[in-house]
């Protein structure tokens, strides 16, 4: 690295007082090449980029007009120590008790406006994480809570669908005939990336999983359940029986407003088989017996105009799981319908009927 790429590495202003401290800054500078974090978690510049990491800092914080006052003040003394500039910011505006109570209030204001502006609750998302970590620094119990109190911030069925992701990214067993208990869901992944606790995971996190429920559901066309607050059976229950008992709601998206009278409907026909799989992904073209094998197949039109779905089904269950694992790959997203006396699917529903 060198010092015009550190100069040109943008960093988010401070807003507020509790922020001036935050530990992202010098998690960029890390990940930029900058310095290192010593064993005792303290930061330590490059000797050459002293100066560049102070100056960028002093920009970072001038929306704090005090704090970076205080900066200039402590590095004319020190010679530019960085962990002296550090700890005085931290004593005068970022105390614990400071950071824990702009940690509640930012948690606690989080709101999802739609799948229109995902990403904007992400990036403050991610904000309010970042927050966590210098208060808590990671502790599990309080990262629990975190995490399930951002993903109750989603409507019931897009919540569902994020949850069911966090398994199957993590590579959790999901099957229905399972017994076994989701409550440690909120700590299988990482939260968005930027943290190196969970090495094994790298690539996929509750960002991320968001953020591909979210796009996914704006492709099908689904429309999103009502926003109710939290969720009490959602903390109680777990994420597989949630999904059966949203069974009812999903359904009514997937089935057909205007279809003919004596058609028989999406529901009717995927309830005579074992297992139901919905494609989709930019692999999507065409009639779905030309690409994966199934007993009996359909293609549904996105509302949008852009794109399609694919609908196959199997009499055993086996069958179906191993066509599945035949067109794994990035041009195809995969969602299975499960049955359990009535009509119940995973997240991939669509509002119109079309083709075979």
């Amino acid at each position: 690295m060198s010092l015009a790429d550190l100069n040109r590495l943008p960093l988010p202003e401070v807003q507020s007082g509790p922020y001036v401290a935050s530990s992202l800054v010098e998690n960029l500078f890390e990940e930029a090449g900058a310095g290192l974090f010593d064993e005792s978690g303290s930061f330590v510049p490059h000797t050459k980029f002293k100066l560049t990491c102070f100056t960028k800092l002093a920009t970072s914080l001038k929306p704090c007009p005090e704090a970076l006052n205080a900066a200039y003040e402590v590095a004319g003394t020190t010679n530019y120590d960085w962990f002296s500039i550090r700890e005085d910011l931290r004593q005068q505006f970022s105390r614990k008790d400071q950071l824990r109570e702009e940690y509640r209030s930012a948690l606690n204001s989080l709101k999802f406006t739609g799948l229109d502006h995902v990403d904007v609750f992400l990036r403050k998302c991610s904000a309010v994480y970042h927050l966590y970590q210098d208060v808590y620094k990671n502790e599990s119990s309080e990262r629990r809570v975190m995490v399930r109190a951002v993903v109750n911030k989603l409507p019931e069925n897009l919540r569902l669908d994020v949850i069911e992701c966090i398994h199957q990214s993590a590579g959790a067993s999901r099957d229905a005939e399972s017994d076994s208990d989701d409550s440690d869901w909120e700590l299988l992944l990482p939260f968005d990336g930027l943290s190196t606790f969970f090495p094994f995971f790298i690539g996929s996190t509750v960002v991320k999983c968001i953020r591909k429920s979210s796009r996914f559901f704006i492709d099908a066309s689904i429309k999103l359940t009502p926003q109710t607050g939290t969720s009490k059976s959602s903390e109680k229950e777990p994420a597989r029986t949630l999904h059966m008992r949203a069974a009812a709601d999903s359904v009514s998206q997937i089935q057909d407003r205007q279809s003919r009278p004596r058609r028989e409907s999406l529901s009717e026909w995927a309830s005579k088989f074992a297992a139901v799989y919905v494609i989709g992904g930019p692999g999507v073209q065409g009639q779905a017996d030309k690409v994966v094998r199934s007993d009996e197949s359909r293609s549904v039109s996105l509302r949008s105009g852009k794109g399609q779905l694919w609908f196959v089904a199997y009499k055993n269950k086996a069958d179906g799981a191993e066509a599945m694992k035949d067109i794994e790959s990035e041009q195809f997203r995969v969602k299975p319908f499960q049955f359990r006396g009535r009509f119940a699917t995973t997240g991939a529903n669509t509002s119109s009927e079309q083709g075979n």
